[in-house]
């Protein structure tokens, strides 16, 4: 693995991390009965990764960005701004490609299987804690 990509991601992701704590922060007094700062994170985090990708080409194509600039973008900061981001360009490009089906079990299987997952983290540290004595 070459370092000037890793690199690349890890500056990107340290800003994306960043901005999603300020963010969280921003909004954590106005509710504390919805996640408004996970919300906003997650949307506009799809939005700057849809802007990133329509306006600039890929690495290779015409006129394209830099290997760099790319990673450090859409891997690097939308990426540790949100996840959430790599799953809506997915599925918008399913869509595009006549993939409809394949579209709506990707996101019934990626919302459904990571709530799954965290409920099952959840229990799974309760029953670690109860283990050792420290459940409340």
């Amino acid at each position: 693995m070459r370092l000037a990509p890793l690199l690349a991601v890890a500056a990107g992701s340290a800003i994306g991390g960043a901005a999603r704590y300020a963010v969280a922060i921003a909004l954590a007094s106005r509710s504390t009965t919805f996640p408004a700062g996970t919300l906003t994170v997650n949307v506009a985090g799809a939005f700057v990764l849809g802007l990133v990708v329509r306006s600039l080409a890929e690495p290779g194509a015409a006129g394209g960005a830099t290997t760099m600039t790319w990673l450090f973008l859409t891997v690097g900061v939308c990426g540790g701004f949100t996840t959430y981001s790599a799953f809506a360009l997915d599925t918008v490009r399913m869509l595009q490609g006549a993939q409809a089906p394949r579209a709506a079990l990707y996101m019934a299987l990626s919302v459904g299987l990571t709530v799954l997952a965290v409920y099952a983290g959840l229990m799974a540290g309760f029953m670690a804690l109860r283990l050792a004595g420290r459940a409340s």
